[in-house]
């Protein structure tokens, strides 16, 4: 049996493929957020990103918008390193 996404920790989607995700989804009954970012906008709060802000509040996905992987840039983070953004994300909101 597939857990429900809001009983998930970071260690679950680690080990999750695409079908079990979808599913974990479907058995959270439609009650999952799911967050739009825009990493090329300055963040609301000067001392963390907004992809924080929206984990903070809840948010149980982030939505990436508009970020290039070939020339990323997100706003907001400490290490402004191009080849780890997605790392550092995900080590900042869980």
């Amino acid at each position: 049996m597939v857990k429900r996404l809001l009983d998930c920790n970071t260690t679950d989607f680690k080990t999750m493929n695409k079908k079990e995700i979808i599913n974990s989804i479907k058995a959270s009954e439609g009650r999952v957020i799911v967050s739009e970012i825009i990493g090329a906008v300055s963040p609301l709060l000067h001392d963390i990103s907004n992809a924080e802000l929206a984990a903070a509040f809840g948010a149980d996905r982030l939505l990436l918008n508009m970020l290039d992987l070939y020339i990323p840039v997100f706003y907001g983070l400490q290490k402004n390193n191009p080849d780890k953004i997605i790392k550092e994300i995900k080590e900042l909101t869980g």
